[in-house]
């Protein structure tokens, strides 16, 4: 980058200056020399024409090849995990990382910190230093963060239970949950069976194996359904005259069989 100073001005007009850098030389670029012409580049031979020129020259804001990301592979564990910025080997920046502030960038936000799963852009900002430019949220590499793993042990509880026959499906209904960190318990999935057989109700008298899974979350991956416990339908323990309306019945003898409906 190359600006003049305030006090930059040529010419006996006080024009004011331009300048441009093409890496060999500086050049002073009036919009008018003494002699009439335009942009003509500076000759040191009207020097004594000219008043002086203040430019300052530094060289661009680094570019990622400058730095190197480390440690910057984790999995999901409910924390916030941090990538390791350091310099490239043979680097000449004469920044400070300890002066850095990194952030990182998922599907597209800005984050102070990495917690959840996914693929983080790593961003660094820097201020400027004597020799380059302040670096402003330069993606200098990733930070990939994998989805936990856990079985159904670890994040499902059950206990067995035994429920009264009444001819309608029933479901399971002391399933628990351990509060597995950052776990989604609303993808939990839940499949009876009778052997090897799936049932999808279970319905008639019998015992039904009850496997408790999880479909995968932003942060653990599929829980595979493990057989946790057992559901039964039992005969229903109850009285007749809980069962059958009362009924009376009253005839006169004929010689004939009379018979009582029960409903």
């Amino acid at each position: 980058t190359i600006s003049a100073g305030a006090n930059a001005l040529i010419g006996k007009n006080n024009l004011p200056v331009t300048l441009s850098y093409d890496s060999s030389t500086i050049k002073a670029v009036a919009s008018a020399n003494t002699d009439g012409s335009s942009l003509a580049d500076y000759d040191s031979s009207k020097s004594s024409t000219y008043k002086y020129v203040r430019a300052t020259v530094k060289n661009a804001a680094p570019a990622a090849d400058v730095f190197s990301v480390s440690e910057n592979t984790a999995t999901y564990d409910g924390t916030a995990h941090t990538a390791k910025v350091t310099f490239a080997k043979g680097t000449q920046y004469d920044g400070d990382l300890a002066n850095a502030t990194i952030k990182y960038q998922k599907d597209g936000k800005k984050l102070d910190e990495a917690r959840n799963a996914g693929e983080y852009k790593v961003l660094l900002y820097m201020d400027a230093t004597a020799e380059y430019q302040a670096i402003d949220g330069l993606n200098v590499g990733t930070l990939t963060i994998s989805k936990a793993t856990a079985n159904a042990g670890e994040a499902f509880t059950y206990e067995n239970e035994t429920v009264a026959y009444t001819g309608k499906p029933v479901s399971a209904t002391k399933i628990g949950r351990t509060d597995l960190v950052g776990f989604d318990y609303s993808k939990m999935t839940v499949t009876y069976k009778q052997g090897t057989t799936v049932v999808t109700e279970p319905t008639g008298k019998g015992t039904y194996d009850v496997y408790v899974g999880a479909d995968a979350s932003e942060n653990y991956n599929a829980v595979e359904p493990k057989k946790l416990g057992t559901l039964t339908i039992a005969a229903s323990d109850v009285a007749a005259t809980d069962i059958f309306n009362e009924v009376n019945v009253t005839a006169t003898y004929d010689g004939n069989e009379h018979t009582a409906t029960l409903t």
